[in-house]
């Protein structure tokens, strides 16, 4: 997929950016997605998943943003947060619902 705009500061500037299917097609066969929410607002969609390198690793909480234009995704963005050991509060980062 060639997206036009890549907006993750990992990512190295390229004639067009490009993005791999990483979180799909991972070489780790222990890593785990789950996906929590799906959002959907004109031309931008957006993916709350936990993301677990293994069965062992707490994981990161994932936002996967995506503009859509002509049914091709043109703009990506992430925000990508790890799950810390001990939380302030009860409540965790995939709590409410999920519709």
């Amino acid at each position: 997929m060639t997206i036009r705009l890549l907006h993750l500061s990992r990512a190295e500037p390229s004639p067009p950016p490009r993005i791999t299917r990483h979180r799909i097609q991972h070489p780790n066969p222990r890593r785990s997605i789950s996906l929590k929410r799906v959002i959907a607002d004109g031309e931008y969609v957006a993916f709350h998943h936990h993301f677990q390198m293994s069965a062992d690793d707490r994981g990161a909480s994932v936002v996967d943003i995506f503009r859509v234009q002509d049914g091709k995704v043109v703009e990506h963005w992430d925000v990508i947060q790890p799950i810390p050991e001990k939380s302030a509060n009860d409540n965790t980062m995939f709590r409410g619902a999920m519709t």
